[in-house]
């Protein structure tokens, strides 16, 4: 991208006050491919769910990773937030698969008995 070094600021808690944490970064090409191709980005930054997240708490997760992604990559190449982001949507896993097969032989069940008999 051609940035030198770049000064951030993040709010990070000590006790119960707000502390800025203030640094400059400088660049680092080690990952700059990435920056052209979102999918594999995410790929490098997922990780395992831990078992006391709940579905919705990951569904946040994989959705903030995914944008974050998508506006790094979009910056880069020039494409639309919406662009870049679409695409990786797809990859997001809500649910685990047994849930998935839980909640589809709830909505079956539910068909069938909210259907009017004759």
């Amino acid at each position: 991208l051609g940035v030198g070094s770049v000064h951030e600021e993040f709010p990070i808690r000590s006790g119960k006050n707000c502390v800025w944490d203030k640094q400059e970064v400088h660049s680092d090409d080690a990952c700059a491919e990435l920056l052209l191709c979102p999918v594999d980005a995410v790929k490098f930054f997922e990780q395992a769910r831990p078992e006391s997240v709940s579905n919705e708490d990951w569904m946040k997760h994989q959705f903030a990773l995914r944008s974050i992604v998508a506006e790094l990559c979009c910056t880069a190449d020039g494409s639309t937030l919406l662009e870049t982001l679409l695409p990786l949507m797809d990859s997001i896993d809500i649910l685990p698969q047994q849930t998935k097969k839980k909640k589809q032989q709830q909505r079956k069940a539910k068909i069938k008995t909210s259907s009017p008999t004759n």
